[in-house]
C-alpha cells in the first residue's frame, strides 16, 4: 500500500511518525509532503536567515525521510503564508498523483496554525480532484473518476475504498 503524510511544515510528520513506522514495517511505501519550506522555523533569533532556515530544514526532512526509506517532496511554499489557490491546489493534486497514494495522512482541519488547517483543505481538495481527469496536471489523472475516496475514521485521514485491509 502507499501511504502518504502530507504535512505544513518539515517535522509535522512527528504527528504520525509511529504510525508511519508500523507501516513501513508492515511493507508499505511512504511518502512525506510538505506543503511549506520551513522558513520561518527557527523563531527564537529573529536575524536567522529564512533562505538558510528554508535549506536546514530540508536537509533535515530529507535525513528523516531516508531514515524511514520514504520519499519525500516539498511543495515550497513560504512558512505561516500558505493559502488554498489554485496553484497550490494542483501542486498538491500533481503530489497526490505521484504518490499514488491508497492512504493519506494530514492535520485536522480546525487546528491551532494556520498553515495546518490550510494544508488539510488542500490534501481534501487534492484528493477528490486528484481523480479527476479533466483536472490536468504533469501527472494525468485517471481515465474514468474513481468514485471510491473515502473519508476516513477520523479528520486527518483519508483512503482509497479498495485499499484498506486492515491487515
Amino acid at each position: 500500500m502507499n501511504v502518504a503524510f502530507i504535512g505544513a511544515h518539515p517535522d509535522d510528520e512527528m504527528f504520525c511518525l509511529g504510525t508511519l513506522l508500523l507501516c513501513r514495517r508492515r511493507g508499505d511505501r511512504l511518502f512525506l509532503i510538505c506543503a511549506t519550506n520551513g522558513d520561518k522555523g527557527i523563531s527564537d533569533d529573529p536575524d536567522f536567515p529564512h533562505a538558510e532556515c528554508a535549506r536546514l530544514r530540508d536537509r533535515e526532512m530529507r535525513e528523516v525521510a531516508r531514515a524511514i526509506d520514504a520519499e519525500y517532496q516539498c511543495l515550497g511554499e513560504p512558512d505561516e503564508a500558505l493559502y488554498d489557490t489554485w496553484d497550490n491546489r494542483l501542486k498538491m493534486i500533481e503530489a497526490i498523483r505521484h504518490t499514488q497514494a491508497d492512504l493519506l495522512f494530514t492535520h485536522f482541519s480546525q487546528d491551532y496554525n494556520l498553515d495546518h488547517s490550510t494544508t488539510s483543505a488542500l490534501v481534501f481538495q487534492g484528493a477528490l480532484l486528484s481523480q479527476i481527469a479533466s483536472v490536468r496536471t504533469e501527472k494525468p489523472g485517471p481515465a474514468a473518476c474513481a468514485a471510491d475516496l473515502l473519508c476516513g475514521p477520523r479528520p486527518g485521514i483519508w483512503l482509497r475504498g479498495d485499499s484498506f485491509r486492515g491487515d
